[in-house]
Parts: C-alpha cells; structure tokens; sequence
C-alpha cells in the first residue's frame, strides 16, 4: 500500500506497547489498542476510556470506537483502574496552566470556568465533595462560549467525561471512588473495591494479634458469609486494587478468612461459637415487617442486615434449605456445607424466621406478601439456564448446568455415561466439567466460543479442571445435537474471534459452518449463562429490563414497597457481590421503612485508615494454597484446597501493606 496514506497514531497511557504507528485506513481506535499497541498493560482491568486529541481532547464514546480513524492523532488510553474524576482534573489543571501561560490572548471565561472546574474536582477527590458540587461541575461542563477561539476546548475533557460516566462523577458526590484511586475517600482500595464492604485490613491486623474471633467479627459485621467467601472468592475485586501489587502479587486475603475460620474453631470448640459476637446483635425493634423471597447470598444478606437494623424479617426459600446457588450451585469440594449452614444459622439467630418450601406463585404470591408486611424483598436469583437454540437441545441427556449442578448436590441420581460435553466457559461451566468427573465420566471436554485467555472462568479454575483431565476445546461452538431417544453425538463448528467491542474482548464471533466436525458424547450440559424466572410475577406488574426487574436503587419500578436485590434485578455472579447486593438493598428498605439514614456500626472497624505513608517492600510472592493430589482426588467431593498451614497464614498476613505498615520487610 502506498505510504503517503498511511495515518500517524501515537498511542499513551495504559497499552502494552506504547507509542507512534504508521495506521493503514480503515482501522478503529480499538484495532489500533488491541492490534498495534498490544491490548492493555496488565490483564487485571479491561478498557475503560480513551481520549482523543491530547489533554484539550475529548473522551470517544462507543459509537466512535467502532468508526474508521480518519486522520493522524493522539490516543490515551485508561483501563478500569483509573479513576475518570481525578484523570480529568489532572487534565484540567494542565489546561488551566496552558491557558495561564499562553502568550496568545485565552477566553478569560475558559480560564475561569477552568479554574472552577478544578477546584471542584479536587473536592469531589478529596473527602469534602458533596453532590451539589457534581451539579455545579455538570452546570460548567454544559457550559458554552460563542466568542473562545479554542471553542472551550480546555473543558472539553470534562463535558464528555461527565457524558459518558455520569455514575462515577455521582459516586463522588457521595464520597465514593468507584475506581478506588482517591484515598480519601476509603479506608484502603481492597475495602473499597470489596463488594460487601468489608475492612479487609482490620481483619487481617486482628488475625495477627490472634484475635481470631474479633477477626470473624469484624468481617461479618459487612459480610454476613464472609467464612463462605473464604472458600469461594475466586479472584475476588479486593486484589485488583491490593497495594502489594506494586511489588508482586495480591495478598491472598480470601485464604485468610478461611484460616480465621478454622483457627477460631480450633479455639472455641466449634463454628457456632466462633460465629458468636457481642457486637453482632439485633437492634432495638422498629415495629416493621419485611419479608425477603430467596434465601440465597443476597436475600440472607438482606435478612442479616434488616434484623441488625430493628426489622421483623422473615423469609420464603422454595428449596428445602437455605442457601441458593451457595448451597446448590457450587460444588461440595469447594464449599463445605457446614460452613454455610453455620453462617445461615448465625443470620436465623438474629431472629430472622426462615419458611423452606415456599415457592412464589404456588405457595405464596406477591400480593399476599403486600398484603402482610410493611415492604417485600424479591431476591429470587437467576435460575433459568439460558438456550442454545439449536436442534436436538431436547434430547435426553442434554441438560441445564445449573439442573445439574442442583440433582448433584441434593444427592439425587446423576447417570452422566462415558463421554460428556460442557457447553460454555465460565465458572459454572467448570464447575460441571469437574463434577462429571466425580460421577464417573472418563472423558469431559469443554467448549467454548472464547480462547482459552478471555475464557471468563478463572484462570485458577480453568489449571484446576486441566488438572483433573478436562479438556478444554476452544474457539467452537455446537451447531446440532443428535441421537436416537437420547444424545450421541454433536455437530460442532469453529469459530473466528469478531471485532474488538469497546472491553477489548472479540465478540460476536462468525461460526465457520462449511467446516463442521462431529464428536460423540454420553451427555451435553449447557452452561451458557443464567436469566431470572420471572413467570412467577407474570400477573404481580413488575417492569423489565431486559429479563431483569428493572428498579432504581434497589425500588422496583412502579410498585411501591417493592425492592430486588441480587441476580433478578441484573447480573451479579458471585457470593460477596450478591451480598453487597443485599446489604445495599436492606439500607434502601430501613430508609423507606423509617426515613433514617444511618448505618450499623462496629467498634472493631476502621481502626487502621488507609495507610498511604511510604513503604518499600522487598518481593515476597503470595503462598501457594496446599491441594489435594489431582490424580485422585476425582473420585470424591472433599475439599480439593486443604488451606493454609499456621506458617503460611502468618506469613500471608504479613504481607498486608495496610495492616503491616510496611508488610514483609
């Protein structure tokens, strides 16, 4: 091609490869971050924003990713780590420079509303800002003057950026940092990132005085099933944002909680004890009556904290126990049942009145629930697998995961055969790849459209099922399941990776059908994602989003003292997000209940602050987790990770910056 069309791009910021390409036309500005410039600088965040044009630029939104760059420019890219707030004043304060020493005759308007702007910025930055700052921001943001000959260009950072994560300028206005960059605004990033909120620091600080019960305490007062994430927080938000990152990796703080856990227990006899705390009670009654439907993550973190906050909680389970996809979904070699059992018996304790067998739209309805109590909590998960639709998906022995996954824990009989294909490639998927296994398959292959690398199971996950012989069959899809009176076979495609969408991961993929291949299995088990089942609330009113009840803060739309919380009201697919979800939702019911806005309390949280002193850390990388040997540990359903040794714990709580004041030195 010839060279004189060829397009100068200079690429900044967070990129793997940074710096100047030669760009031939028809590229978008996500070809040329994930093509030329390699993709992001670290597989921690995915793209968040990138600004065109320098610091007087704009911020693209999605439609101009996709369009073909048209002329030579500059590119700054951001991933989810950075917080957009604090990017754009540090752009302004350049523009605000630039306009000061500019021998050329500025917009004095520009260079005041500038000056304006970054003071305001440096509020909502700092733990003064409030949300009549975000408007008076947005009000000079909309701001325009006919006469700048720059066409106020030095506010142009912050129009768009106000434009396009309006949500983030908001959380600011109520002293959060969604990107956990603004240390005043936290206790440290690993509290602000963690979903429930929890003073991961102080933990670990109590743990290393051995106050192993105030440890469990202290996590629970914000995490009700924090000895269950223990055991299931898998790459968890905390450590995206661990300071430790600096140096090497994550402190593996999800393995701490289980060692407090099991060190409390070893100490007091039993985890009922352990789980027993004077600053864990019910607070005064306020005389309201909530009923929560779904006893899983979210509904029962919800009932925690209502219960905490003085409310009458009861709650309606269609299963025979408690737990939801805790208790049904993940598999006993990663969860122990008593573990669960015993944080949902702390909750019951609070007072909380636990009604099994109750299914809404058969044993229960909403109307009556209205009828009986002063607000109701739909937290009815997400249960519905989600459909191939393509032939032979009817045959039996192809199946649901989550049906699966369910017949498997209850102990029902799971005839699997031979030879089985799981259908997806995320942690559900994984989780019946590696069940099959424990029920007698020989072969268990995985399929999945994505490559092994953006797989969205994790990657620990992903070595542990290899590791027991799950092969995983990447870059294809199932175009057709056939057999007589039962699967035998599948029909199956490769696929291309489609364009880069505005994450940076490639999506649709285009399905090469002229090159079809077949295979035989025993058993197909689709694990392609979940929806809520929301048929039974077809006659309650409820408004959609999508398959989701759609709500505004957790009130759900159009019907009065109706709240949702968990996966029925949008995707949220982990336990600490799910109870994050709950907590939330449980504030918003106690405000509407009794127009009060505080929040519970604990004597043990928040001692430490975030430590932002400096520290210099030689490397010390995280523990390794001891596991059973994989070559036999397919043929039962024990713990496959047997966690730490005392002196892996107390290594690991060492290197915590925050609760260490400088880690292992």
């Amino acid at each position: 091609m010839d060279q004189k069309v060829l397009l100068e791009v200079t690429v900044k910021g967070q990129v793997r490869r940074p710096g100047a390409y030669s760009v031939q036309p028809g590229h978008n500005l996500l070809d040329i971050i994930f093509g030329y410039a390699g993709g992001m600088a670290t597989n921690r965040f995915l793209l968040k924003a990138i600004l065109v044009g320098g610091a007087a630029g704009h911020f693209a939104g999605e439609a101009e990713l996709q369009q073909p760059v048209s002329q030579s420019q500059e590119i700054m890219v951001f991933d989810e780590g950075s917080c957009l707030v604090n990017v754009v004043r540090l752009l302004l304060v350049y523009n605000h420079v630039t306009l000061l020493n500019s021998k050329e005759a500025g917009c004095q308007v520009c260079t005041a509303a500038t000056a304006e702007a970054v003071k305001l910025l440096e509020r909502l930055t700092t733990s003064v800002g409030t949300a009549r700052d975000v408007a008076e921001l947005a009000r000079i943001a909309g701001s325009q003057n006919p006469d700048c000959p720059s066409r106020c260009a030095a506010l142009r950072p912050l129009k768009t950026a106000m434009a396009l994560w309006p949500d983030e300028f908001a959380a600011h206005g109520t002293g959060r940092c969604p990107a956990s960059i603004c240390s005043e605004l936290m206790l440290s990033p690993c509290v602000n990132s963690c979903p429930a909120n929890v003073d991961l620091p102080g933990t670990i600080a109590l743990m290393q005085m051995g106050k192993f019960g105030d440890a469990i305490a202290l996590g629970r007062h914000d995490n009700p099933l924090f000895l269950t994430c223990g055991y299931v927080c898998e790459e968890p938000p905390c450590q995206k944002n661990c300071k430790r990152f600096n140096f090497d990796e994550a402190v593996y703080s999800q393995s701490l909680h289980r060692y407090a856990g099991d060190e409390a227990v070893r100490r007091t006899g039993s985890l009922v004890k352990a789980l027993t705390h004077p600053t864990l009670k019910p607070g005064p009654a306020t005389g309201k009556k909530v009923a929560v439907v779904g006893a899983g993550p979210a509904g029962l973190a919800a009932a925690y904290f209502l219960a905490r906050l003085g409310h009458k909680v009861t709650v309606y389970e269609k299963n025979d126990a408690a737990g939801g996809m805790a208790a049904y979904g993940i598999p006993a070699y990663r969860l122990p049942r008593t573990v669960l059992a015993a944080e949902v018996a702390a909750i019951i304790a609070l007072g909380v009145e636990l009604k099994t067998g109750q299914a809404l739209g058969r044993e229960i309805t909403l109307a009556g629930l209205k009828e009986q109590y002063d607000a109701v909590l739909l937290a009815i998960g997400a249960g519905a697998s989600r459909r191939l639709g393509i032939p032979g998906e009817d045959l039996p022995g192809v199946m649901p995961a989550l049906a699966f996954l369910h017949q498997a824990a209850t102990g029902g009989a799971v005839e699997v055969g031979r030879r089985v294909l799981v259908v997806g490639g995320g942690n559900v998927a994984v989780d019946a790849a590696r069940t099959a296994r424990r029920l007698g398959a020989e072969q268990v292959d995985m399929m999945c459209v994505e490559d092994r690398f953006e797989m969205p199971a994790t990657v620990h996950e992903i070595a542990g099922a290899e590791a027991e012989g799950v092969r995983i069959k990447e870059l294809a899809v199932p175009v057709e399941f056939s057999g007589d009176g039962r699967v035998a076979a599948v029909r199956y495609a490769p696929v291309v990776p489609g364009p880069y969408d505005a994450k940076g991961r490639r999506w649709p993929p285009k399905v090469l059908t002229d090159q079809c291949r077949e295979a035989e299995y025993d058993t197909v088990i689709v694990a392609i994602g979940q929806a809520p089942d929301l048929a039974c609330l077809a006659d309650a009113g409820i408004t959609r989003n999508g398959p989701f009840i759609a709500h505004t803060g957790g009130q759900a739309i159009g019907l009065s003292a109706i709240f949702v919380a968990g996966d029925c009201g949008g995707p949220v697919n982990t336990v600490v997000k799910a109870v994050g979800s709950g907590k939330e939702v449980a504030y918003a019911i106690h405000n509407h209940l009794t127009g009060r806005t505080d929040r519970l309390t604990s004597p043990l949280r928040g001692q430490l602050g975030c430590y932002t002193g400096d520290y210099t850390c030689l490397p010390a990388s995280r523990v390794q987790m001891p596991e059973q040997d994989a070559a036999s540990r397919t043929g039962n359903f024990d713990l496959v990770e047997l966690g730490l040794s005392d002196e892996q714990a107390r290594y690991e709580m060492l290197r915590c910056i925050c609760a260490a004041k400088g880690g292992v030195q």
